[in-house]
């Protein structure tokens, strides 16, 4: 799904058609009165996703249903959810990887549970051969966004003074 918002916050009649025009035509789209808190939620998750991905290099159900793996991508959700509290952004419980905002506001083991499920989830309904867009990047030997994402992550909490060390951790590794 694509998403259309104003920054911070709400819609526009400009957004609004925006966005039905891209439904119109076959693609399946909103206009966010959230845009923000939507955004930061799927970048979240792509923190978590990403280094997991490229480490254990595993179908993503399969990511998510290791005990190890998810422990780390909670300790990755809950870290940055430091970095939006800073900001001021809101996360909430969107697509079907990671519900942020349970697993951000559970005690460690119910969040890992949570990704756990999530991982269970996928397998359920058949999305064994799904794999997070880093993994396949590793596979076709193209350039990975370590940079972009990890690394903005990373640059960001330092300007309010934050510690995320398990995000750290995975940057530099």
């Amino acid at each position: 799904r694509s998403s259309f918002g104003r920054i911070p916050s709400g819609t526009t009649p400009e957004i609004d058609a925006i966005a039905a025009a891209f439904n119109q035509a076959g693609f399946r789209t909103v206009a966010s009165r959230e845009i923000q808190t939507e955004e930061w939620s799927k970048f979240v998750v792509f923190v978590a996703l990403l280094p997991l991905s490229a480490l254990a290099r595993v179908e993503t159900y399969r990511m998510l249903q290791d005990p190890g793996l998810a422990r780390i991508g909670a300790n990755l959700l809950k870290e940055m959810a430091q970095l939006t509290d800073r900001l001021g952004i809101r996360l909430e419980d969107a697509g079907a990887m990671a519900k942020v905002d349970t697993v951000i506001r559970s005690d460690i083991d119910a969040a890992v549970e949570s990704l756990r499920q999530s991982g269970l989830a996928l397998a359920a309904r058949g999305a064994t051969g799904h794999k997070v867009s880093t993994l396949q990047d590793i596979e076709h030997g193209r350039r990975l966004e370590i940079e972009e994402i990890l690394g903005y992550a990373t640059r960001k909490a330092a300007e309010f003074g934050l510690k995320l060390p398990t995000v750290e951790t995975c940057y530099h590794l």
